[in-house]
């Protein structure tokens, strides 16, 4: 098997994957909408040194609100897109108090 992974066949993780392995119901929504967290903060200040916003700016698939808030410390007014019912109420009530995010 290590053979097979060193030359990057995954197939033996993949038929885990396919059946549903041991994810949680939480898991397996969060795959279901394609979500990838940015969690890397070195990251958010390169995305946001990138894109110099200014002015309006649309987020799609805001999450939590990391590059949300970022982008809105570097002056944007940012208007942020989440359909994670879940997470859009958390990005709610992170932002509430904050008129740069809508």
């Amino acid at each position: 098997m290590a053979h097979n992974f060193a030359h990057g066949n995954y197939s033996h993780t993949q038929k885990k994957a396919r059946s549903g392995g041991a994810r949680t119901p939480k898991d397996r929504a969060r795959r279901t909408l394609s979500q990838n967290f940015l969690v890397d903060r070195h990251a958010v200040d390169l995305v946001v040194k990138a894109a110099a916003p200014e002015g309006l700016v649309l987020e799609p698939g805001s999450g939590e609100g990391v590059l949300t808030r970022a982008l809105a410390g570097a002056g944007a007014q940012v208007i942020g897109y989440e359909i994670d019912p879940r997470l859009a109420g958390r990005l709610a009530s992170l932002t509430r108090d904050d008129p740069r995010i809508d």
